[in-house]
């Protein structure tokens, strides 16, 4: 049982939903940043976060590359996978809104 469960808090979807958008096959693109799903059958692979670099097969059967900040490529399913959205960049803090136009 959960803690929330026990403290009787109600969930608001499930930790994918919270975190990242789980990716379906036809979401694929090139560029985007995703990460590992914590429920990866690989568990030194969970959290990792990469961009995908290129994506084969088709109906069904994608398979996604993604390419780590150490260098290394490692396949996935899309379902493994979670899209996030890049932080902005942290320089663009600093020059207010004012500069930045």
């Amino acid at each position: 049982m959960r803690m929330s469960e026990c403290l009787g808090e109600k969930e608001e979807g499930s930790v994918a939903q919270r975190r990242g958008v789980v990716m379906k096959p036809e979401d694929v693109h090139i560029g985007a940043t995703v990460r590992v799903q914590e429920r990866h059958r690989i568990t030194e692979r969970r959290g990792m976060v990469g961009r995908i670099a290129d994506h084969y097969g088709k109906d069904g059967y994608t398979a996604v590359d993604v390419r780590f900040s150490d260098g290394h490529r490692r396949l996935f399913w899309p379902e493994d996978l979670e899209e996030i959205s890049s932080p902005r960049p942290w320089w663009r803090l600093l020059l207010g809104r004012a500069n930045a136009e």
